[in-house]
C-alpha cells in the first residue's frame, strides 16, 4: 500500500491532479462563503427548525422591504423587515 501511494505521489500528472482538486476546493469554499449569508434561512421561533422563504414585498418609498418565511413543520409564519447592512450584506433586522 505504501509503495502504491509513493508511486502515485512521484507521478507528476497525479500531482497536477491534486493541485487542481485543491484549487477547485478553494474556489468552492469562497463561492459558498459569499453566497451563504444572502440565502441564510431563519430559525422557527416555535420549533427551531429552518424556515422556508415564501415571498418578498418590495421597498416602497420610505417603507422597508418585507420578507415572509414559513416553517414547514409547525406552519408558523414570520414577516421581517430587510435593508442593506453597513458591510454591504443584505439581511433582516435582529
Amino acid at each position: 500500500m505504501v509503495r502504491i501511494l509513493r508511486d502515485f505521489l512521484k507521478d507528476e500528472s497525479a500531482a497536477a491532479a491534486i493541485e487542481y482538486v485543491i484549487l477547485a476546493t478553494g474556489i468552492a469554499v469562497v463561492i459558498i462563503t459569499a453566497v451563504l449569508p444572502a440565502n441564510s434561512s431563519r430559525a422557527c421561533r416555535t420549533c427551531g427548525r429552518p424556515m422556508r422563504f415564501v415571498t418578498a414585498i418590495a421597498k416602497f418609498g420610505r417603507h422597508p422591504e418585507l420578507r415572509t418565511y414559513e416553517c414547514g413543520q409547525c406552519k408558523e409564519t414570520s414577516i421581517e423587515e430587510w435593508k442593506p447592512r453597513e458591510n454591504g450584506v443584505v439581511g433582516p433586522f435582529d
